[in-house]
């Protein structure tokens, strides 16, 4: 048992990394399938908006939560934010488009898709977003 409290411990960022990132992919898949079916917009075209909205979220979660990170610099850590949600964007774009191409229904793929890039997006925001800017 000590060894599973240990481990937790010192997975304790990632662990909220994911937690807040749960919350912000709540959002994308909302947004994702309300747009989708209800807006009757192309889902592609919904998922780089539900993508976008929910990277807001998880900017303000992680700044605040996961990393508090101090840094006044909030226009700056927000670009460099907005590059790494970008970067995440064209890998969840593409693999999304490949799930669905393959008969694959979109939501499933979009669930599929976050759960690839979560680790990418956590070392890049790690090192980079939250790592440059202390």
């Amino acid at each position: 048992m000590k060894k599973i409290i240990d481990l937790i411990k010192s997975k304790k960022r990632f662990i909220t990394y994911i937690i807040m990132g749960s919350i912000a992919a709540v959002v994308d898949l909302a947004l994702l399938f309300i747009l989708t079916e209800y807006a009757h917009i192309f889902y592609l075209k919904s998922a780089v908006i539900s993508f976008l909205a929910s990277s807001f979220v998880h900017y303000g979660l992680n700044k605040t939560i996961t990393f508090k990170n101090k840094s006044k610099k909030y226009a700056l850590q927000f670009i460099v934010t907005m590059v790494v949600a970008v970067v995440g964007l064209i890998l969840n774009l593409g693999i999304l488009f490949s799930l669905v191409s393959l008969g694959l229904w979109y939501m499933f793929a979009k669930i599929i898709a976050l759960l690839v890039i979560v680790v990418f997006t956590y070392n890049l925001n790690k090192h980079v977003t939250y790592g440059w800017f202390k």
